[in-house]
């Protein structure tokens, strides 16, 4: 058991150093200037040059991800390019708000679609059966940014 939960975690950790490192290189690879961004539009070549020395962008790449590495094991996600507050403090704030979807979201699904689910199984085939599985499959497969916007109404 503790053989198998060891080899999960060592995959889980293989996937998580995939994920940062993808996530790493494709935001190099997008064609964006992010010191034209950190400083704003109007900004001189000089405020240019000194916000790429200071978000470290004139260093080689392989330098930027281990010190990229290291700042994410240290648990310092960066700087906002739009606010230039701690990413950590930004999701400090709007944590609260993302846990109380979540926590509603959950218990709709436990107090409708459980019971709904035991029913269109018992009843397989039934009318019932059939507009449940209508509204869950059409449910899915709505954009989440629709139905943020929808909802509130």
């Amino acid at each position: 058991m503790l053989k198998y939960i060891l080899k999960r975690f060592f995959n889980g950790l293989i996937v998580l150093l995939g994920v940062v490192t993808i996530t790493f290189f494709i935001a190099r690879v997008i064609p964006s200037d992010p010191a034209a961004k950190w400083v704003g539009a109007r900004a001189t070549p000089e405020q240019k040059a000194a916000a790429v020395i200071e978000l470290g962008l004139d260093k080689p790449l392989y330098v930027q991800y281990f010190v990229y590495l290291g700042d994410l094991l240290q648990g310092d996600l960066g700087r906002s390019l739009n606010s230039k507050q701690q990413i950590t403090t930004e999701l400090a704030t709007y944590f609260p708000a993302t846990f109380e979807l979540v926590l509603i979201a959950f218990v709709f699904a436990v107090i409708i679609g459980i019971p709904l689910g035991i029913y269109s199984a018992k009843k397989n085939g039934k009318l019932l059966d059939h507009i449940s599985r209508f509204f869950s499959i059409g449910a899915v497969s709505l954009p989440t940014f629709w139905v943020g916007l929808i909802l509130p109404l």
